[in-house]
């Protein structure tokens, strides 16, 4: 029964990063804009040496890796910046780690991020959601000490 994902490589992911390393080398800069992957998939594949045939290869297809669809999308440049704001959050909640609120953003987003190595369509809106209050994280716990050393304390 799972033989086919045995031989075909996770549903053709390995096919579709192929693909979309071609479409890194032609745009390795500014890439192919955001939200272009799915639509400038077909334009790759000629240019692919892909495994099993072809195998899980059409147009439309979802990267299945953030970061893969991050440098496609929007090349070196977007990588970079994406994998600071990213860096900065984690190094924020980790200088945070003895409240428990920051441990669990922590933990969140290491989850998503493994997760959007493999899938990207299924968790892209959660990660992006839970990017955004990691980064709130730090705020808060700095507020509420500050109110405290200022006796505000609620």
């Amino acid at each position: 029964m799972f033989d086919i994902y045995a031989t075909y490589g996770g549903s053709g992911r390995l096919n579709i990063w192929l693909v979309g390393w071609e479409m890194v080398k032609s745009n390795p800069l500014l890439g192919v804009g955001l939200g272009n992957f799915p639509v400038r998939f077909g334009d790759y594949i000629g240019a692919a040496s892909l495994l099993f045939g072809g195998y899980g290869i059409y147009q439309g297809r979802d990267p299945h890796n953030l970061l893969l669809s991050v440098q496609c999308e929007l090349g070196l440049i977007g990588l970079v910046i994406v994998l600071w704001f990213i860096w900065r959050i984690f190094s924020r909640l980790f200088d945070n780690r003895s409240d428990p609120r920051a441990l669990l953003g922590v933990t969140l987003l290491v989850f998503l991020l493994s997760a959007n190595m493999f899938v990207t369509y299924q968790f892209r809106k959660y990660f992006w959601f839970v990017l955004g209050v990691c980064t709130i994280i730090p705020y808060v716990i700095y507020t509420e000490k500050r109110d405290v050393w200022h006796g505000y304390e609620k």
